[in-house]
């Protein structure tokens, strides 16, 4: 299970407007001073994991943040098929994840 204190990371990160979203949860590093673009999950495991996972699919970075797999399952599904933001997935989140 995730902690509350990974969770607010994940949420504020989210919320940041640092981040382009990125659809087929996956991470795609650009330089020059362009923003990580990443899906929902990686944008949560690179606030709490900073970028060692850049390194990670996304399903390790989903079990090393604390996202069960139903969770993961519907962040997936949200992010890709569904086309919501992440300001949406958020919001979703703090409603759904739990933590301790």
């Amino acid at each position: 299970m995730m902690t509350s204190e990974n969770k607010a990371k994940w949420l504020a990160a989210l919320r940041s407007g640092e981040y382009v979203q990125y659809r087929g949860c996956s991470n795609n590093d650009l330089n020059d001073g362009i923003p990580t673009a990443r899906c929902c999950i990686n944008v949560g495991a690179h606030a709490i994991l900073g970028d060692d996972a850049n390194k990670m699919p996304t399903h390790v970075s989903a079990i090393n943040i604390g996202i069960d797999r139903k969770d993961s399952y519907d962040l997936i599904e949200m992010n890709d098929r569904k086309f919501l933001n992440f300001l949406e997935i958020a919001d979703w989140i703090e409603e759904n994840v739990e933590s301790k």
